[in-house]
């Protein structure tokens, strides 16, 4: 498993705990408090890092990913997405969105590897649709844009 999935795993769960509401302060949050010493040690300060600077930019963009997020749902309530869904899309929207640097069939191909890894049996052909979706549309844009 490479260290960025490894991060991207870190990540997800840290967006869960988030979406749970837990009473903890996103600094806090960024520590992963879940970690025994051990696995803090073996991922390494690259994964980490990697894991961080995700978690912090999708919380600070968490607006304009949950409206994509919605926007791109059909006949579906964003309520009624697991949090372990909800976490896995908003990293892949963030990513797609934020990260242009990461090209989109590496966003949705971790997203369903993240989904058939953390998620339940039909989730993965969900997220893969509306990734899909929205980078179709959320690429097009950033492209328009930067001509």
């Amino acid at each position: 498993m490479s260290s960025r999935h490894k991060a991207r795993i870190l990540a997800v769960q840290a967006l869960y705990l988030y979406d749970e509401g837990l009473p903890w302060e996103l600094e806090e949050l960024l520590q992963f408090p879940w970690l025994t010493d051990d696995e803090r040690e073996a991922c390494g300060e690259e994964t980490l890092s990697f894991a961080q600077l995700l978690v912090s930019g999708m919380i600070e963009q968490i607006e304009a990913v949950d409206r994509g997020i919605r926007d791109h749902l059909k006949n579906w309530d964003f309520t009624r997405l697991t949090r372990v869904d909800r976490s896995i899309l908003r990293l892949g929207v963030y990513t797609l969105a934020f990260q242009l640097e990461i090209p989109k069939n590496v966003v949705i191909h971790e997203s369903i590897l993240l989904a058939k890894r953390l998620s339940g049996e039909k989730s993965h052909s969900i997220i893969n649709g509306l990734l899909d979706a929205y980078a179709e549309t959320c690429r097009i844009s950033h492209d328009t844009t930067e001509k």
